[in-house]
Parts: structure tokens; sequence; C-alpha cells
């Protein structure tokens, strides 16, 4: 009889064993995941196995108003990475949902669908919005709500919001238009004209290259705002002839970038053309078409990035859609994706724990960029030089603006 009862002993102790091992799924690796989780010891597991309810992130973007096509680009990216990760089995052994939210193309908008979303508890993360203002806008309901974040916006102050909950995935504008300076100053003239707009970006943008002529002993020859929605940019453009600059420095978002362009080549402006990454957008070349030709630019990606990652991306992209991505595609398609790396480093899909894995993410080889999150949040490490070339975007060189391994 003691025998019989060891050996059921025994038998039930094997079974309690299996039954607590930990699984893991090899098969949902992103392209390129750069860090792994700190197991500290294998006890690091936040997530109940059993748990096979899909993993929900939430998205805002702009599905209708004037800047649907944002939109647009946005949910083709994440819808191919949401298709990508559950046909490859899903994340912790889960499948992967995502649930939009219509920011309206207004500030008011996005604060509504944050909190639409941020409600929602089996909401873990969400892909923020493209813009600097709606980021402004929702700074306090991310504190407020705790959920993390992800945004890539340009503005150079997200860092220092002191957000724990924000996170920035772009290389900022403290780094950008000083190089996007340096270059033209070097290689065209160091007679600047400027024409920015008057949102948020625009101006934090403007005063990033003031900066950068002063620090070179130079000012800028013309100093000219529009506001965003602006059609007609001929009194800015007059006063850029008068100054009769060696080349313009233009900063704004893809519609008045491609209507900016067109107008300069109407009015008989052929001076050198150099923006930021909106001048660089499909969006804006469209608009412009061969008036766009020669424009130099700093952006996140081209489909005809030099990037590996950017390639594979740009080729699934048209492959599946039948046409050429555009980089608020690209870096859309990243911030999703560096959600699921945190949620694998995390091995949980509980907010701060998402939250306190992004900081671990330390050289992670996106589509649009490489990143490492800095103490404040800010991920973006570097930026790609083109120029079109009968409307098509050609890279250049990929600058390095921050050294992320020496900020370890």
């Amino acid at each position: 009889m003691k025998k019989t009862i060891a050996l059921l002993m025994a038998v039930l102790m094997v079974c309690s064993l299996a039954a607590c091992k930990k699984t893991t799924n090899d098969g949902d690796k992103t392209p390129t995941p750069t860090t792994a989780p700190n197991n500290n010891g294998g006890n690091n597991d936040n997530t109940d196995n059993t748990n096979k309810d899909p993993i929900r992130i939430g998205v805002i973007t702009s599905i209708t108003g004037e800047k649907a096509l944002v939109g647009e680009y946005c949910k083709n990216a994440i819808n191919m990475a949401v298709d990508d990760i559950n046909k490859a089995g899903g994340v912790l052994g889960r499948q992967v949902e995502v649930v939009y939210e219509d920011d309206l193309g207004t500030d008011v908008g996005a604060v509504n669908a944050l909190n639409k979303l941020a409600t929602d508890d089996k909401i873990c993360a969400i892909v923020g919005p493209y813009y600097g203002t709606m980021i402004l806008a929702l700074d306090g309901e991310i504190k407020k709500a705790q959920i993390p974040v992800l945004s890539a916006t340009s503005l150079a102050t997200v860092g220092d919001f002191g957000n724990p909950w924000l996170f920035q995935a772009r290389t900022h504008d403290g780094h950008i238009p000083k190089a996007l300076v340096e270059y033209v100053v070097e290689n065209i003239g160091n007679k600047v004209s400027i024409i920015y707009g008057t949102d948020a970006s625009g101006i934090g943008q403007m005063e990033a290259a003031v900066q950068a002529l002063k620090d070179l002993g130079l000012e800028p020859v013309s100093l000219d705002a529009y506001n965003t929605g602006d059609k007609d940019f001929t009194a800015q453009i007059l006063h850029i002839q008068e100054a009769n600059p060696d080349v313009i420095v233009a900063f704004g978002l893809q519609v008045e970038a491609g209507l900016i362009m067109k107008q300069l080549r109407d009015m008989g402006v052929t001076k050198p053309i150099a923006g930021l990454a909106s001048y660089a957008s499909k969006i804006a070349i469209d608009l412009a078409k061969e008036a766009s030709n020669g424009v130099l630019a700093l952006t996140d990606y081209i489909p005809d990035t030099p990037r590996e990652e950017g390639r594979v991306f740009a080729q699934k992209y048209k492959e599946r859609y039948n046409i050429d991505s555009d980089f608020t595609a690209a870096v859309d398609y990243d911030k999703f994706m560096l959600i699921i790396e945190a949620i694998k480093i995390a091995n949980s899909t509980e907010r701060e724990a998402i939250r306190d894995a992004m900081f671990k993410i330390q050289g992670y080889k996106g589509v649009a960029n490489v990143y490492a999150f800095d103490e404040k949040g800010v991920g973006g490490t570097s930026i790609l030089l083109i120029e079109i070339q009968d409307g098509v975007a050609k890279p250049k060189d990929i600058l390095d603006v921050v050294d992320w391994q020496q900020q370890q």
C-alpha cells in the first residue's frame, strides 16, 4: 500500500512540473531583434500562459479629414505587420489585434481617441498620432491614463515633458535642422532663406535652424512663416526672391511642402531647396510633380532606402498594396514593432511592464531608423539624406546624429 501511494505521488509531481514549464514562441521574432529580456534568473515571467485572448494594441491616426492619406499609409503598414506576426504564431503564444481610433486630423480628435482607447483595460499600449500638436495635446492625458504611447513627432521638446509613458520613436529636431543647415552651408552656400509653418514642429525646426546658422556666424537672409493649411505662398516667395539666397531651407507638413515646391518653381525661383521629411514624402512629391526634382531632404525613410530592413518593408508594401510606401507608413510600422519588441522583452502585456521594457531597447534596427531609448524615452539615432530625381527620392547618405552606444 505504501509503495502504491509513493508511486502515485511521484506521478503527480512529474505532471505538476510539466504543467509549470514555461513555453516560448520563437516564431514571432521581429526582423532584427537587438535586445533580450533581462530574466533575472528566469523570474521575469509576468504572463499568464493560459490566457489566449488576443493582445490588443491601440492605434490613433487620421482616418477621416484632410490628413486621411497619412492614416491610410498608417493602417496599411500596421495591418501588414499584424498579418505577418499572426501568421508566424503571434506574440507570447497569442494573436495580435489592433483597435484603430480616428483623430479626425485634429488635436481634440486625438484626445478623444486616446481616452477611448486608454479606458479599455485590454489595450496594453498605443501607437500615437503622427503630428506634434496632437502629442502636445495628449501629454497630460497620457500621464493620467498611464499607458505606453509611441510617438513619431520630431519635436525636440518631447523628452523634456517628464512623461515616463511617452516614447519618441524618431530622431528629433534638436539634431535634424542643425544637420541640414551644416550640410547646405558647406555644400551649397551661406546665404540661407528659411520658410516654415507655424505649427509646433515648424517653429521648433526654424528655431533650431536659426541657432545652427548663428553657431556658424551667419543669419538667415530671409525668414518667412505661413499657417498650416495655407494654399497660397505668393507673399513668402516674393520675399525670398528679394533676398536672393543661395539655398532655401524649408520646414512644414506634407501638403504644404508639395505646394511650396510647386509654387516656387512656377514663380521662376530656381534656387536649391532643402527640407526635412515632409519634402521627401510621396504626398509632397505627387503634389509638386517635376517641381520636386533636385530637392534635398533629410528624412527617416524612402522606398529606395539603403537600410536592409527598410528595403524588405518597401518590397512587401509594394507587393501587397501596389503602391510605394511613404515615410509615414515606415515610422508607424516601426512604432508598432517597437511595442511588439517591448512586449517580448517584458514577457508581459501589463502596461507598466511594457513601459519599463521600452527603455531596454538599444540598437533596434527598424525600417526607418536605429532605435535606442535614453532615460527620457527618446529613441531615434540617425537620419537619411536624399535627393529627388525624376519624381523619386534617391538616397545620398545616412547621417548618424546620436551616438547611442556612448550614452549607455
